[in-house]
């Protein structure tokens, strides 16, 4: 197995483009709209502004709330790839109409999945043609350095305890929905349009281009690329990412023809900004107990779930997922009515479906069926009593609980907690404002960090 170690990167022969990002963002006061399909994206920033909505008003608040990242969730991965199109689309429209009324020169960015899981190349077109950028360059930049996703000589990688793993040889390549064959970007964008873009007809931007060439060598490749065409981005650290984007800061003064596909360690480069710092999250409002829900069903997060349950911090209850696919309510319901006592009494609680892997079904069907039943539990849960905290595990749990339980609607980033999870403040109007919920990643950390997040939000009760 290969070592991270063992790859010759070569050394940045340029000047940290940071402190020049911040003034052209200062100067430009560039819109930067970043369509999450699911609300994981938020993890490498502190302050930005985030909105569950895609209606119009929304969009305009965003806007008028001045900050450099500004987040609308959209939950598309958990839908089917027509609605996805849609929301995008409507999304692209409604972004190009608010920069061109507050005249703010605007950056359209499809966040997704690091492990190269949801609807691609669907999102970004749909993002483009929205905003009416039919021959939009597609700047693809998967880098999420927090959770050791690198891309070196055109090839994505998971770094896993030092070794290199291509991502094609992960779990994540497997995903029922998504699942895929190849760790090269350029056959890897190839397989996603059916073959209809050869692999050769995929641009590339490598770390030497990166590395030696500076932004000049980066703004050179991007104005190079045809209309309509897709360009793979390398990126082994925070400051290759920074690279990037201050070559597309120079392409887009003769052209803003780019929407970017990025997972969320190139954001905020885009807006001048360092990572955010982990921080400690508010103090609870009250003495009762948190609510982890877990809906996450990638190995590593039951790694994860049952290392916080061997610690005793929670008492877990477990939904038969099955019994939700069928329909059946019964064990929801009285999972619901153990998990009120306990947080009443100021014990903390886990939910979360059972493991069994469900085949032979839809899974796109199948996971929204599981969704409904563990969303029904929690919110009969948060009906009846504010917990401390909440930590949502997984994307798709994390944005319907969000938005249909919580009534999340607007709120702020407080910041991660650790690196690569997000903590929110809801706004006025959700169900329990200024309740701390952790966005918790399913693909996210090492098999103890569910246990340290839930360890650090107990210390703050």
């Amino acid at each position: 197995m290969t070592q991270l170690g063992d790859l010759d990167l070569g050394a940045h022969l340029h000047p940290d483009p940071l402190q020049w990002l911040r003034s052209r963002q200062d100067e430009d006061r560039r819109l930067i709209i970043v369509v999450d399909d699911d609300p994981t994206g938020t993890q490498t920033t502190a302050g930005a502004s985030i909105v569950t909505s895609t209606d119009a008003d929304d969009i305009e608040w965003l806007v008028q709330q001045q900050t450099d990242l500004n987040f609308v969730l959209t939950n598309s991965r958990a839908m089917n790839v027509t609605n996805a199109r849609d929301v995008n689309r409507q999304i692209g429209r409604l972004a190009a109409d608010a920069a061109a009324r507050h005249r703010r020169p605007l950056d359209l960015v499809s966040r997704c999945d690091s492990t190269l899981r949801g609807h691609f190349p669907t999102e970004p077109v749909a993002l483009a043609e929205g905003a009416n950028r039919p021959n939009a360059v597609i700047v693809f930049v998967p880098f999420f350095f927090e959770a050791g996703r690198i891309t070196v000589d055109g090839v994505h990688y998971v770094v896993d305890a030092g070794r290199l793993i291509p991502v094609a040889d992960t779990a994540f390549a497997r995903d029922a929905a998504f699942g895929y064959n190849t760790s090269e970007l350029t056959r890897w964008v190839s397989e996603k349009f059916h073959n209809a873009v050869q692999p050769d007809d995929v641009v590339r931007c490598t770390l030497r281009t990166i590395r030696v060439g500076g932004p000049s060598g980066v703004a050179d490749v991007l104005q190079g690329c045809p209309d309509g065409s897709v360009v793979v981005v390398d990126s082994a650290d925070y400051r290759d990412a920074r690279v990037v984007i201050a070559g597309l800061r120079r392409a887009q003064a003769s052209s803003d023809r780019y929407v970017l596909r990025t997972a969320a360690s190139a954001l905020p480069g885009l807006a001048g900004l360092e990572p955010a710092a982990p921080v400690l999250p508010p103090r609870a409002a009250n003495n009762h107990g948190g609510l982890v829900v877990v809906g996450s069903h990638v190995p590593l997060t039951t790694r994860q779930l049952d290392k916080l349950t061997a610690t005793r911090r929670t008492t877990h209850l477990e939904i038969d997922a099955a019994e939700l696919v069928q329909g059946a309510s019964t064990a929801a319901s009285t999972v619901a009515e153990r998990a009120v006592k306990l947080i009443a009494q100021g014990r903390s609680v886990t939910v979360s479906t059972s493991r069994t892997r469900l085949d032979g079904r839809d899974p796109v069907a199948t996971a929204s069926l599981v969704a409904d039943g563990v969303c029904r539990s929690v919110d009969s849960i948060v009906d009846r009593i504010r917990p401390s905290y909440v930590v949502t595990k997984g994307g798709i749990t994390s944005h319907r609980l969000a938005t249909e339980v919580l009534g999340i609607r607007r709120g702020r980033v407080h910041g991660p907690i650790v690196p690569g999870v997000p903590v929110w403040v809801s706004d006025v109007g959700a169900r329990w404002p200024g309740l701390t919920t952790v966005v918790f990643p399913g693909n996210v950390g090492g098999d103890d960090t569910l246990a340290e997040v839930v360890q650090l939000l107990e210390e703050r009760r």
